[in-house]
């Protein structure tokens, strides 16, 4: 494997880009729906030609409020069986603007990721070099992140007796602004 990250590790890209900066000068997508759009989309695409039996799986969570008793939104989690973060996808996700992945492509859906939601965690189960291994990392914009000059952070990857099922988890929504 490329990657020999095993533990707690920061991903850092502190010469070229300044990530507050990044996510200062972003413009918030007017639609709502922008990172579980991206997120499904991503989904879709980590399906290699000739696999057969295709999943996807898009499970939403409510959590009774402190106030009133009334049901809010807590947790949306998208789930598949494509390739997941194998090294290649997972040098894509590290990389900012990487357009190797497709036309359509701009390489920057993390960042809509960072606009609406506080934390995004990514557990990847994939295999390479005729093994499985599972990948976890998080994705956020918050002061802990920043202050290191990263939107990444790598928690593990291990080897694993599994089959490849990768689950992107969209939790603490950010303010509507």
């Amino acid at each position: 494997m490329k990657f020999q990250l095993t533990s707690k590790e920061y991903i850092q890209d502190n010469r070229f880009i300044s990530y507050t900066g990044l996510l200062r000068d972003s413009k918030k997508s007017s639609n709502h729906l922008a990172p579980i759009f991206e997120a499904f989309t991503n989904a879709l695409e980590a399906f290699a030609e000739e696999q057969v039996n295709r999943v996807i799986n898009i499970e939403i969570y409510k959590k009774t409020s402190d106030m009133f008793d009334k049901l809010v939104f807590d947790k949306l989690v998208i789930k598949d069986n494509g390739d997941g973060f194998n090294d290649t996808n997972f040098s894509r996700i590290i990389s900012y603007k990487d357009i190797s992945k497709g036309a359509y492509n701009k390489g920057s859906g993390k960042i809509q990721y960072l606009l609406f939601f506080n934390l995004v965690e990514i557990k990847s189960i994939f295999r390479e070099d005729n093994k499985f291994y599972c990948r976890e990392f998080d994705l956020s914009g918050c002061e802990d992140f920043l202050t290191h000059n990263a939107i990444i952070l790598h928690k593990n990857t291990y080897e694993i007796e599994s089959d490849k099922c990768t689950s992107v988890t969209f939790n603490k929504p950010l303010s509507k602004n």
